[in-house]
């Protein structure tokens, strides 16, 4: 009997065993697929949100086109053509303005405003040519700022560019199938139906 029980113990403890095993194999691969589409997540949460908001067109356009895909597309469309025709508009015009800014910037003398705004702390040479540095810093500071941003916005365009691409793409699939995807989860779902 006493071998039984012996064999019966180390029989649970490799089924727990295993049984642990597969969870934390479920638990890793939960925190490595994580981790792989937390830079496309907010995209695609992006994506979920424009379709919620744009059902309600898509759901007349959809009655009156008899296509869900083409009505789709057509909001879609519509979407990018709301928020590309003002960049493609505004851009250029935005560029020259924060040269124009980087150019005020470096040529911009502050020390001629301090000294009408605090002429005291102009009493002393030693506070002047610390105020003259301070101030020369600060412009150099905020002009290579700029710049480094343009120059960041540039670089990361194809980053930024795929983001779109993914949220785009979510917009369309959720608002073309947001019924089948919400009756689906009202079917896994451990609340009541009502």
């Amino acid at each position: 009997n006493i071998y039984i029980l012996k064999n019966i113990s180390i029989f649970m403890e490799e089924k727990e065993f295993r049984r642990l095993g597969v969870i934390g194999l479920v638990g890793l691969l939960l925190i490595l697929a994580f981790f792989m589409l937390k830079p496309i997540a907010l995209s695609m949460f992006l994506g979920l949100i424009l379709a919620y908001v744009f059902h309600t067109p898509f759901d007349k356009l959809s009655t009156k086109l008899k296509s869900k895909n083409w009505a789709a597309f057509i909001i879609v469309l519509g979407f990018l053509l709301i928020i590309l025709v003002p960049l493609i508009v505004l851009a250029p015009f935005l560029t020259r303005q924060i040269l124009n800014v980087y150019i005020f910037i470096q040529g911009f003398d502050f020390v001629p405003l301090l000294k009408q705004l605090m002429p005291s702390l102009f009493d002393s040479p030693k506070t002047l040519a610390e105020i003259l540095a301070m101030t020369s810093s600060l412009t150099s500071n905020l002009a290579t700022f700029l710049l480094n941003s343009l120059k960041q916005l540039a670089l990361n365009f194809s980053d930024i560019f795929l983001k779109a691409i993914i949220t785009l793409f979510t917009f369309f699939f959720v608002l073309r199938d947001y019924k089948a995807i919400g009756d689906y989860f009202l079917s896994i779902s451990p609340f009541p139906k009502e």
